[in-house]
């Protein structure tokens, strides 16, 4: 990995929120233990080429709906100067999809990228009429999930041939995850310099105008954008991003209206690895127009020792418990005809994207909000009341399936996975396709043990990617057994994560949110006297 690609990574995962830890674990997975002289003074863990051993990396990841809120939040110091950064700030270089050092146009539903952005200053703004600054649109349009699959893989395709490639926003319900960016300019002209509109101010509102169920929709994603400043148009009771003349029942508090203020609805589609303007991660194959590409490219498709990956995520209905494989651990690339690989060799394009594929590209592709109704009453038929504290555990349809994000119980099925068991933990697996029945693959019951007698020297490693903080991931950790070393007694999970506790020096007493009902999560402070119960 390069030093450049490292530092963008980790400024776009921490401008989201997004918590990443990377950890290595060595598993015997039924070998015979091994003195250290056996390895001729080379660590198990270090791969080495002679070895002929490539990595292996298990992605675990959360999904819950946090995802899908928008990546650069208005309260957040991003260049580190000490001050929020409250507004579009132009010396920020923003992360997504646009390229930051270019202007774009918009027909025909999507944006294209034109010159570059005028290099006096080392600003991010155009003079030529009709533009839009790549950088800005970044900053207005990007979600955490966009970020997220932009990085690991170039993002979301709605168009993959091999002479054109299309990125395509997240699609978003009109509830709390639409969000609106305004912007102030001190001049019609400095306004120009970023969008194509002879205004002061302009309001942007991110949002899919669906209806019906959300699991099924094809509503595009769109950005609303009128005249002024209306920081209220997403901060309403119900329907967000609409106009003032769209909806009737009060549902909206001061919008814009279509009439007066409506200056245009934008599809959030974009050209990328257009030949003579292709971004930093274009990637040429051997067939075909470049390609955009992420880390699993990035080190999955290199010739010397490629990463092997595989993915243990949340799911929708059993999102308080656990996590499920939703791929073994297991090339990317590399023969085409391969049911398991999932980017063609020769031409880039991503392959076996369909219900009936287990992949990593496809499986995140396929990740949305579910749950949610677009048409009245506007509310999540999924949660049998108003609110989410009432969640039961451990059912077969525990209910409100986009909150919830039981990080260590994801991870624990990720470590089980290392230590060469070949089945699920019952108390997490649920077959999940019917949450978003158009794509999403059926989660893996049976699994494949990456380590083998000719990869028994493979560097083993988990790569957590978590929206923020873990919540009803501590009540289940001992479903998941059958872990070398942690089989119960003195030596269960708990028991080890106080030890680590300990030794870090955060043992002792913590209050924290958590009721004592083994069924109910109710908001009720307690005291508790280990680490692993404060998590």
């Amino acid at each position: 990995m390069t030093t450049t690609h490292f530092q963008i990574t980790k400024r776009a995962f921490k401008a989201l929120g997004i918590f990443i830890m990377t950890t290595s674990a060595v598993f015997t997975s039924g070998l015979a233990l091994a003195a250290s002289s056996d390895y001729d003074a080379v660590p198990p863990t270090i791969v080495s080429a002679s070895a002929n051993t490539d990595p292996l990396v298990m992605l675990a990841m959360s999904n819950d709906h946090q995802l899908y809120v928008k990546a650069y939040t208005d309260y957040t110091d991003l260049d580190g100067d000490g001050t929020i950064d409250t507004t579009y700030t132009d010396a920020f270089d923003y992360y997504g999809y646009f390229n930051s050092d270019r202007c774009y146009s918009y027909a025909s539903g999507k944006f294209t990228p034109q010159e570059a952005v005028d290099s006096v200053g080392n600003n991010h703004q155009c003079s030529t009429a009709s533009r839009w600054s790549g950088n800005f649109l970044n900053w207005a349009t990007m979600t955490r999930m966009d970020v997220m699959r932009k990085v690991l893989y170039g993002g979301t395709r709605s168009t993959d041939t091999t002479a054109s490639t299309i990125l395509e926003r997240v699609m978003l319900t009109t509830d709390v995850h639409a969000f609106v960016k305004t912007f102030s300019a001190a001049s019609t002209s400095d306004m120009l310099l970023y969008t194509p509109y002879s205004q002061t101010s302009i309001s942007m509102c991110n949002v899919s105008l669906g209806s019906g169920a959300a699991n099924t929709s094809t509503a595009a994603p769109l950005v609303r954008v009128a005249i002024g400043s209306w920081p209220g148009w997403s901060n309403n009771e119900r329907a967000q991003c609409y106009y003032r003349n769209e909806k009737s029942g009060g549902l909206q508090i001061e919008p814009p209206s279509n009439t007066t203020d409506k200056l245009d609805d934008l599809i959030v589609r974009v050209d990328v690895c257009v030949t003579g303007k292709t971004e930093s991660n274009c990637k040429q194959y051997d067939s075909g127009n470049p390609k955009p590409t992420g880390l699993l490219q990035k080190f999955g498709e290199r010739e010397s020792s490629p990463i092997k990956f595989g993915l243990v995520s949340g799911s929708y209905s059993k999102n308080l418990s656990g996590g499920v494989l939703r791929k073994n651990i297991s090339n990317l690339s590399g023969n085409s005809t391969s049911s398991q690989d999932e980017i063609n060799p020769s031409t880039g394009q991503f392959i076996n994207q369909t219900s009936s594929n287990n992949g990593i590209i496809n499986t995140i592709n396929s990740f949305r909000i579910s749950g949610y109704n677009f048409d009245s009453p506007y509310i999540y038929t999924d949660c049998n009341s108003a609110g989410i504290l009432t969640i039961t555990e451990g059912s077969s349809t525990q209910g409100c399936s986009m909150w919830g994000n039981p990080m260590s119980e994801i991870y624990l099925e990720a470590l089980r996975y290392f230590a060469g068991n070949t089945s699920a933990t019952s108390a997490f697996y649920i077959d999940d396709s019917g949450a978003v029945p158009s794509k999403l693959p059926v989660p893996l019951s049976t699994w494949t043990d990456p380590m083998t007698n000719d990869n028994y020297c493979a560097s083993c490693n988990i790569v957590v990617l978590s929206t923020g903080l873990n919540s009803f991931d501590s009540n289940q950790l001992a479903s998941a057994s059958n872990i070398p070393g942690l089989s119960g007694g003195s030596n269960d999970v708990n028991t080890k994560t106080n030890t680590v506790g300990s030794s870090e020096g955060i043992s002792g007493n913590y209050i924290i949110g958590e009721g004592t009902s083994s069924t109910n999560q109710q908001c009720t402070s307690k005291t508790v006297s280990n680490f692993a119960d404060a998590k």
